[in-house]
């Protein structure tokens, strides 16, 4: 089996559109919209609520998103961008200046640890999420290390189960620790440490 792919969830999701229709198209296009919309008004309502911006500056920087290329083109060529992007912004939400609620952290941590299942690059998203949900959660109580791991081990766990129970899936069932997408970019192509760099 070859995982020709890098984007597991934006795949697991036409296959659930395809339950519906049998040319997922037009419903991709609606979700990607949908994730696109959705994470404009997400973003506007972190800014509201979390930074205290008045509403003419998070309405100025919602529409930057909105109106931000990269994003646009991704909704209008399929690509999964959007469904990356909705993700985030609702982990962040729920991740930053949210009191000790350990449910909607939780909830935050476990949509953070699929952001790397969305596409692979993901993880970087994951690891500063982690880091917001550290230095509020973690490094600044003085309560014993024990005791905080303790309190929080479910939402640690959000951050990289998801991702260890992909990669253990395609090391199992294809062989390999990353998508073969990524060794045919990446092997056997002239200037390929410029190319990462």
């Amino acid at each position: 089996p070859i995982e020709g792919y890098t984007n597991f969830l934006w795949v697991a999701w036409i296959s659930f559109l395809m339950i519906f229709v049998k040319d997922p198209g037009i419903l991709m296009g609606v979700s990607l919209s949908l994730f696109n919309i959705g994470s404009v008004l997400v973003f506007y309502k972190f800014l509201r609520k979390k930074t205290g911006a008045d509403v003419y500056l998070s309405g100025l920087l919602a529409l930057l998103l909105a109106m931000w290329r990269p994003l646009r083109q991704q909704v209008w060529s399929g690509l999964e961008g959007p469904m990356l992007v909705f993700l985030f912004m609702i982990a962040l939400y729920l991740l930053i200046d949210n009191g000790d609620r350990p449910r909607q952290l939780t909830i935050g941590t476990w949509i953070a640890g699929l952001l790397p299942l969305v596409r692979p690059s993901g993880v970087y998203f994951t690891f500063i999420l982690f880091l917001c949900f550290a230095f509020q959660y973690l490094w600044p109580k003085r309560d014993n290390p024990l005791e905080l791991l303790k309190k929080w081990k479910w939402a640690l766990m959000g951050f990289g189960i998801p991702f260890l129970l992909l990669t253990g899936f395609r090391v199992l069932y294809y062989g390999q620790w990353l998508p073969n997408t990524y060794y045919l970019k990446v092997t056997k192509r002239p200037g390929r440490i410029g190319y990462g760099i």
